[in-house]
């Protein structure tokens, strides 16, 4: 295990590190429906805890998602599941495809999800991350601001 690897917990293949309201992932393979399950678990915890939940997906290793975990991404639509940002960076063109037709399927099921805002650079993703966050914390009335993790 390396030394940035040891800040996270394991999902399978995936690795997540929560830091106060925000999720990191850094997504390795392909992603199947008891590992979606798990990620809904910490981002429930996350929304109990905080009110609101950040994602940032690094998504350079990601394959894909099997059938039943895009099904069940796209069917979802639990208030403590809702997601305040979803930010992902270094995704392979397939992938993103995937992506947007889940999230097709999703708001065609009247699923209350914002964008996934999606980046081809980690740096570009990270600093849109930080001032999206910071801008929906304001207007949420919140402020602490935990960094993201060291890449």
């Amino acid at each position: 295990m390396t030394e940035l690897e040891e800040h996270y917990v394991s999902i399978g293949n995936h690795l997540v590190r929560v830091e106060d309201d925000s999720v990191f992932m850094l997504c390795r393979g392909m992603l199947i429906e008891s590992e979606l399950i798990e990620l809904y678990s910490i981002f429930a915890e996350v929304r109990k805890a905080h009110a609101m939940v950040f994602v940032l997906y690094d998504g350079r290793l990601l394959t894909g998602m099997d059938p039943k975990a895009r099904k069940m991404s796209a069917m979802t639509n639990k208030p403590e599941l809702k997601l305040d940002l979803q930010v992902s960076f270094g995704a392979s063109f397939a992938v993103r495809v995937i992506a947007g037709l889940i999230l097709k399927a999703a708001a065609l099921l009247g699923r209350d999800s914002p964008p996934v805002y999606l980046f081809e650079k980690e740096a570009d993703a990270r600093v849109f991350f930080r001032s999206e966050r910071a801008r929906i914390r304001a207007q949420l009335g919140r402020v602490s601001i935990p960094s993201p993790p060291p890449s």
